[in-house]
């Protein structure tokens, strides 16, 4: 373990990122994101600057169970324009070395990625399917990031099949799109908040090859976290490091995770995103509607705004791109009459909208009439069965798993748990959204013209879009 920290210690040394990002927000406020260390002001190029963090070497952590935080870059701020009074060369140099600091969330090139959108579709269809009626939401980037720190874990054949999941050719490609992923959603400039966050949670007592953790602590931006599993006090640094980064949103859904005595490793993947509306809707406008639900009508609070929007006429569906201020949009897709939700997701003409925006029905920017409710969508759910659907299986077997980059103390270690929770929440003013993947891998013995009218009046699908049109969250709305 000595050796252990001691290597964390010098790759603190060689991480080129600023400080680290996360949320303290309770459930249902929403405060700005905290810091969980100490911060300085953002250079011109935030990822010039290297940061060294104090590693204590001895052989169990001195605070806590933290071996190792990592360090997020420090965006630059958006420029408040009351700042700069007359002097506007100021403001235009300063709103010049903003808009520059967004270059990755700006120009990401969503074809880069064509290898993961088979997943993206196929875990989408998994997790939104079969509704029963039911809302359900999920992040598709989170659960990608979970997954791929999984595989840097694994080798062999059970690696490969992750990697088959994933769709990437080998482990250095999904290195390198994890990376440009995280780097391109990473947002927090005091206009949009998009916060990832990863973790590594160790069972104190195991020895743990130090290559596979610097991997993670290096390339997935992911802390270290030591201690002894089954306890109350590591058990709650779990739940409250997830509360942390996402915005105390999921407090239900991290308030279930126990680590058992026999968990070997436990990966956590987070990410946190608010952002305003491009023009808010007016709380004035507000009506009282019916919302005809899968199950039952109900009453809802409908939001009401006339803009211009993108506008796509798609086969068995239609949808409208509504603006984030300084974010990709937020898309709201409506399925015909007499066509579900359920038959859209497994339709391919959506899987190309959703990943690719490609398709035909593209009708340009429209003014749109939007009528939507206000809605606060949460789901926990098991993605095993996802999972092995795509070919993963070796994983999840504790006598054909093969973990030999983490650790050589165990040959019977397997995964038992992969629960992602998630939640979006909207209003008048924009909107809110958290997720968390969780994956726990056991040993042996645990377990302008006329406005287009757009009603969002019946169950509708929706998507928050990431860098490049990345779907970070994808939604079902059945009932309100």
């Amino acid at each position: 373990m000595k050796k252990l920290i001691a290597l964390l210690t010098v790759l603190a040394l060689v991480l080129a990122t600023g400080c680290a990002g996360g949320t303290n927000n309770q459930t249902d406020e929403t405060t700005e994101p905290g810091k969980t260390s100490e911060t300085t002001d953002a250079p011109e190029d935030p990822s010039d600057v290297t940061h060294a963090e104090d590693v204590n070497v001895d052989d169990k952590p001195q605070t806590g169970f933290l071996l190792f935080e990592a360090k997020y870059p420090e965006r630059i701020q958006r420029p408040d324009d009351n700042g700069f009074g007359d002097d506007y060369d100021a403001l235009n140099a300063a709103y010049e070395k903003w808009t520059g600091s967004r270059t990755a969330y700006e120009e990401y090139d969503a074809s880069r990625q064509e290898g993961m959108n088979g997943f993206v579709t196929a875990l989408t269809r998994a997790l939104l399917g079969n509704t029963d009626g039911d809302n359900k939401v999920c992040s598709p980037l989170n659960v990608y990031m979970a997954l791929a720190m999984l595989a840097e874990l694994t080798d062999g054949a059970t690696q490969q099949e992750l990697l088959g999941a994933l769709g990437a050719k080998d482990a250095a490609a999904l290195r390198e799109q994890a990376k440009a992923l995280w780097d391109a959603n990473y947002l927090d400039d005091g206009s949009v908040t998009s916060v990832l966050a990863d973790s590594v949670w160790l069972n104190g007592s195991v020895h743990y090859k130090d290559a596979a953790l610097q991997t993670l602590a290096r390339d997935y931006f992911a802390s270290v976290f030591s201690g002894e599993p089954g306890t109350d006090e590591y058990d709650d640094a779990l739940r409250e490091w997830i509360n942390e980064q996402t915005g105390g949103l999921l407090k239900d859904s991290a308030g279930g995770l126990q680590m058992d005595p026999l968990m070997m490793v436990t990966l956590v993947s987070a990410v946190y995103f608010r952002a305003r509306w491009g023009e808010d809707f007016d709380a004035r406008n507000n009506t009282t509607e019916t919302f005809h639900g899968a199950k039952q009508d109900a009453s809802c609070e409908m939001m009401h705004l006339t803009d211009g929007m993108d506008y796509y006429d798609g086969k068995g569906f239609s949808a409208v791109t509504k603006s984030l201020l300084d974010a990709n949009g937020f898309r709201f897709i409506l399925p015909d009459e007499g066509v579900s939700a359920d038959e859209v997701l497994q339709s391919k003409e959506f899987a190309d909208y959703l990943t690719k925006n490609g398709g035909d029905g593209w009708e340009g920017h429209s003014l749109v009439a939007l009528s939507v409710p206000k809605f606060d969508v949460t789901a926990d759910s098991d993605v095993i069965p996802a999972l092995k659907d795509m070919g993963v299986e070796k994983v999840f077997d504790h006598s054909a798993a093969d973990f030999s980059p983490l650790t050589e103390d165990r040959d019977d270690i397997a995964v038992d748990k992969v629960q992602h929770s998630a939640r979006v929440k909207i209003d008048e003013e924009g909107c809110e959204a958290a997720a968390f993947t969780a994956v726990m891998a056991y040993a042996t013995g645990a377990l302008i013209s006329e406005p287009i009218d757009f009603t969002l009046d019946r169950p509708f699908i929706f998507v928050i879009n990431g860098a490049g049109g990345t779907p970070l969250f994808v939604g079902i709305v059945n009932g309100i």
